[in-house]
Parts: C-alpha cells; sequence; structure tokens
C-alpha cells in the first residue's frame, strides 16, 4: 500500500493523474502543488481537518475551488446555512501529551508500515512488530 500511494502522489506531482479519490489520509504530510479542486463529503466534524483537506488544493499560490457536498445530516446542514459562521470559524486548539505511550505506539506502527525496520544484518524486525500490533 505505502507504494501504491507513493506511486499516486508521483503521478499527481507530475500530471499524469487528473485526479484521486482519497481518504482524508491526504489531509496531513502530502504537498502536492497542482491540487486545483478538493471535494469534502461532509462536514469533517472540526475546522481544523476543514482547513487541512480544503489546503490540499491550490498550495503553490493558485486559486483552488473547495466544495463541501453536504449530507442530511443536521451538522452539515447547519454548517451549509450557515455560512458566516462556517467561515468565520478558526481551527480548534489541540493539546496533547507528547509522551502519552497509546500515543507513541500508533505513530510506531504508522511508520513501521511504511517503512518497515530492518535489523543490521537487513531482515525485517519481525518480533518487534508483532509486539506493537498486538
Amino acid at each position: 500500500m505505502p507504494l501504491e500511494r507513493r506511486a499516486i502522489e508521483k503521478g499527481l506531482r507530475q500530471g499524469e493523474i487528473m485526479g484521486v479519490v482519497t481518504t482524508n489520509a491526504l489531509e496531513l504530510g502530502v504537498d502536492i502543488g497542482q491540487l486545483q479542486v478538493c471535494i469534502l463529503t461532509g462536514y469533517p466534524g472540526n475546522m481544523a481537518s476543514v482547513w487541512q483537506q480544503a489546503g490540499r488544493a491550490g498550495r503553490r499560490s493558485e486559486d483552488a475551488v473547495i466544495i463541501m457536498v453536504t449530507s442530511s445530516n443536521p451538522l452539515d446542514q447547519y454548517m451549509a446555512n450557515h455560512t458566516d459562521y462556517f467561515f468565520s470559524r478558526k481551527p480548534e486548539s489541540v493539546r496533547i501529551n507528547p509522551d502519552n505511550i497509546m500515543i507513541l505506539m500508533e505513530h510506531i506502527k504508522c511508520a513501521a508500515y511504511e517503512l518497515p525496520f530492518k535489523r543490521a544484518n537487513g531482515s525485517e524486525a519481525n518480533t518487534w512488530m508483532s509486539f506493537v500490533t498486538t
């Protein structure tokens, strides 16, 4: 999966791929300058996510089109019908404890999935990974 993701990102950067449907995983850590349109399927639940997702488009000083397709969900409808409220909101502040072991473990799992841990001899550290993922 990480190789497929990297190939898609490369195709977008080089203009070989014209569009991609993605989860909100594209929210962070991706800089693909040629994205010009972002379609949000509903209000993601907080303004930080709205601006992170919408901010994937138009990153190189280009204009961008951001479309939020709302459902009948009451929160979606509220945001769609109260645009002054929606556009006046700032991203929420988030505070986490960087030493929280649960957060650290999730980050380690993600990092190991993207780039598997290897021993000095080149073999994968599967024993350690099975401990982390259970």
